[in-house]
């Protein structure tokens, strides 16, 4: 491909990408509400309806399944969208699909900036953008905190590479600042910034020539991850010890550990995989109050 049909097939191909996208979620952009928004809406009417100052830390440590999660910004934002769009719940899903559309374009930016091929890389987010697993992601969306969470860390990510080639350390509390939301969004994101630390390490093909020294590297970043989970570990403090908490959290122990490690591997290779290879190893889908793949890992 020359340089001139380069420079013209990103806006073309994601220009057809989305449009096809649109034509495939546009039918369910009126659809009601489902699932874990029932018990959230019951909350946030009492919190509207309370006579009382907003009660912020009541929507921080919400827990409609009461697991104990640690997620304060996540029903924040779905409280915020309970505001602005109730009883429009297309706003809701217009939000959670541009999103989505999102992801897809930092995704693409985050390979440019790691020098990966653009025809490759299209190639790619166009079986992504597709997968069998993302339909229940784009549709049910109580969970754009999710979402927005991982456009969050595409795009914090991308700054960080901008700062590895520039050394210039204005990039680093933006990058900061949006790994911090991503993590008080959903727990399972806690450690995806100590990826920054790669680069330092050895990753040789983000730098430019020559190439910064590592140990200033090393420090600047290790002094905005420090700044990070510091910031992370005070809100964990304060809303946790505060009265509205409700589910209690699991206490650490090796056994939960190696759950939670072989969880996320047979989540990889089960949803991850197998699901978007062989989807009719979901079948019989069940609905309830929640949309179950009643097939081979039901039985």
């Amino acid at each position: 491909m020359t340089a001139g049909n380069l420079k013209i097939f990103p806006p073309v191909f994601f220009l057809l990408l989305f449009a096809a996208l649109l034509l495939l979620y546009y039918p369910t952009f009126n659809n009601p509400p489902r699932s874990d928004y029932w018990t959230a809406y019951y909350h946030f009417h009492q919190v509207a309806a309370s006579p009382e100052p907003l009660a912020w830390l009541s929507l921080c440590n919400y827990d409609p399944w009461q697991h104990g999660t640690f997620r304060p910004v996540s029903h924040l934002i779905l409280y915020l969208q309970f505001r602005l769009f109730n009883p429009w719940f297309t706003g809701n899903r217009l939000t959670n699909f541009s999103l989505y559309l999102a992801t897809i374009l930092l995704l693409f930016l985050l390979a440019r900036q790691l020098g990966l091929d653009t025809v490759l890389t299209a190639a790619f987010l166009g079986v992504y953008a597709f997968l069998y697993s993302h339909f229940d992601i784009v549709t049910w969306t109580f969970q754009v905190y999710t979402t927005s969470s991982f456009c969050a860390f595409l795009l914090g990510f991308i700054l960080y590479i901008r700062f590895v080639r520039t050394g210039r350390s204005r990039f680093l509390p933006l990058t900061g600042a949006l790994f911090l939301y991503a993590m008080l969004s959903a727990e399972a994101y806690t450690l995806w910034p100590l990826a920054v630390l790669i680069p330092g390490l050895g990753a040789r093909r983000l730098f430019p020539e020559p190439p910064p020294p590592r140990k200033r590297l090393l420090k600047r970043s290790g002094t905005m991850l420090a700044s990070v989970y510091l910031l992370y570990g005070v809100v964990f403090i304060l809303t946790r010890t505060a009265a509205t908490v409700t589910g209690p959290l699991p206490r650490p122990s090796p056994a939960l550990a190696a759950t939670a490690a072989a969880g996320i591997f047979f989540n990889l290779a089960y949803t991850g995989t197998l699901v978007n290879l062989f989807p009719f190893v979901t079948e019989p889908t069940v609905f309830k109050d929640n949309i179950d793949m009643g097939g081979l890992l039901v039985r």
